[in-house]
């Protein structure tokens, strides 16, 4: 018989067929939904759903082949682990009850216990594919999942609006449009680092110290960051020339803004491509672009005087960074990969405008009483093309079953993202407009 591996136990807690548990600490534990598998690190399962109880509980789940394993793999010490809900090994061999980083003890469940028939069982049950959404696939059928789509990715996007049109009347627009921006560019892994980074070194502290000279706005970004070499013992090396001036640069300033602590970026499993450090360089870049007019100033004139058919393109083109200087072919100090890659690329170009610059003017255009801009933003959106997929998107994709289906747009990947963090993440199916067919105007 083929040795059972984490992998195999995986498949069969995915398969759904284990459900009416219970836990170490003697809970009743009904399984709702599984979750969805994760590629990252810090669980195996991401937005499990459980009813512990009879309490529903959305959260992560970690599998091993023997319950020891928790403690053998370090995850009681690692903060990675504290999203845990539920912990389910095939055996029991000791290492119980878990305990998470935070103090908090998570239940187990032992799956043995609850597999029917032979040890064969496993590897067929392992090997399941979880059907998706039924209610999709009947809506794809009758053509009406499109137009559900849309208008669940245009709720999605005003929802955005709506979040920038509290905090224009208190804060400088421009420091508003900043700090999606750099937000946006942290993908999800660092966005809460870099939008700290927009509030401690804000947009116009940055013209003010580093006007007309990129290498100074690199200064001041890298060293705000916490990011610099002498602020990271072993990141690199001060030998280089061009790292060298930025370190003189940043010595130079005296900000007094105290750094982003090191350990609350995330640079170890990122890819080259996405890493913090080739952003923030893009992003000093892309401050340079706009050093004439403003920021502000600058992409509301572009806005404005673009032709609607090529807006989302003209606005896309103008965010890109292609590679060049010491950036182009490192992701961190001293840290050089093989070809040079875009300091910010076509694929985070168009989620900055999805996910910060579009939703930032519409909320500006309603605050000033714009309708025709309103009207020109709306448009532009959602004529976008497709973003880069995801995690959540492909899952998605896999549930309502249009995987592989043309006509994609970044609207409608919106509206699949509106559906699941609204409903399918709770397994609210009831209420889902995917069910129900409607799309209410207040959701």
């Amino acid at each position: 018989m083929e040795r059972i591996t984490e992998k195999i136990v995986a498949g069969l807690w995915r398969s759904g067929l284990i459900s009416g548990l219970e836990d170490d600490l003697g809970n009743d534990i009904q399984v709702i939904h599984p979750g969805r598998g994760s590629t990252g690190a810090g669980c195996d399962f991401q937005d499990a759903v459980i009813e512990m109880n009879g309490e529903r509980i959305v959260g992560d789940v970690e599998i091993h082949v023997t319950s020891d394993l928790w403690l053998k793999h370090g995850h009681s010490i690692n903060p990675l682990y504290n999203g845990i809900v539920l912990h389910a090994a095939l055996w029991q061999r000791g290492g119980l009850p878990v305990k998470l980083q935070n103090g908090r003890t998570i239940p187990t469940v032992i799956l043995h216990k609850y597999i029917p028939g032979n040890m064969e069982n496993i590897y067929l049950a392992s090997n399941i594919t979880a059907p998706g959404c039924s209610h999709g696939r009947r809506l794809a059928a009758r053509n009406k999942l499109h137009r559900l789509l849309l208008r669940a990715g245009m709720q999605r996007f005003m929802q955005k609006a709506r979040r920038f049109s509290v905090s224009l009347p208190d804060d400088d627009a421009s420091q508003v449009l900043y700090k999606a921006i750099c937000r946006a560019l942290g993908y999800s892994r660092n966005s809460v680092p870099f939008e700290k980074l927009a509030e401690i070194l804000p947009l116009s502290v940055l013209e003010r110290y580093a006007s007309g000279d990129p290498l100074k706005k690199q200064a001041c970004l890298f060293g705000a960051a916490g990011l610099l070499p002498s602020q990271r013992p072993g990141a690199g090396s001060l030998t280089d020339d061009e790292v060298y001036r930025m370190e003189e640069r940043w010595q130079a300033l005296g900000l007094t803004s105290c750094p982003i602590a090191g350990a609350e970026w995330r640079i170890a499993g990122v890819r080259p491509g996405n890493s913090p450090l080739k952003r923030l360089a893009g992003l000093s870049h892309l401050l340079c672009r706009f050093e004439d007019t403003g920021l502000l100033p600058g992409l509301t004139l572009l806005i404005e005087a673009a032709p609607f058919k090529q807006s989302s393109g003209i606005l896309e083109n103008c965010l890109i960074v292609k590679g060049e200087g010491y950036w182009a072919c490192h992701h961190d100090f001293g840290q050089p990969h093989e070809r040079s890659t875009a300091l910010i690329g076509k694929g985070r170009a168009r989620e900055i405008v999805v996910n910060a610059i579009l939703p930032f003017f519409m909320a500006r255009a309603g605050q000033e009483g714009n309708e025709k801009m309103e009207r020109k933003i709306s448009a532009i959106y959602t004529s976008c093309k497709s973003l880069p997929g995801n995690e959540l998107t492909r899952y998605m994709q896999h549930e309502l079953s249009i995987e592989g289906r043309s006509g994609l747009t970044a609207c409608i990947q919106q509206g699949m993202l509106h559906i699941y963090h609204s409903w399918c993440r709770v397994k609210d199916c009831q209420a889902c407009p995917v069910s129900t067919g409607r799309m209410s105007a207040q959701e």
